[in-house]
């Protein structure tokens, strides 16, 4: 999933209403408990608990004449 915003604050914000809305889509689906199992999220006490460690990142910036560089 991605996010963005003019803060770091506000796309975290803007994050975490993508995961709720899509956590709440998979529900209404059936789909959640699967999803759940397969990425290794259990459902404790309401509470999603990862079992692994999860990487992110931080704002980086890449020149666009190397993005165009590795397409050719």
């Amino acid at each position: 999933m991605l996010s963005q915003g003019k803060t770091m604050e506000e796309a975290r914000r803007n994050l975490l209403e993508v995961i709720e809305i899509q956590l709440e889509e998979m529900q209404q689906l059936g789909s959640l408990d699967e999803f759940l199992k397969e990425t290794e999220f259990p459902l404790q006490q309401d509470v999603l608990i990862s079992e692994r460690d999860r990487v992110g990142f931080d704002k980086i910036f890449l020149p666009f004449s190397a993005v165009l560089e590795q397409t050719r």
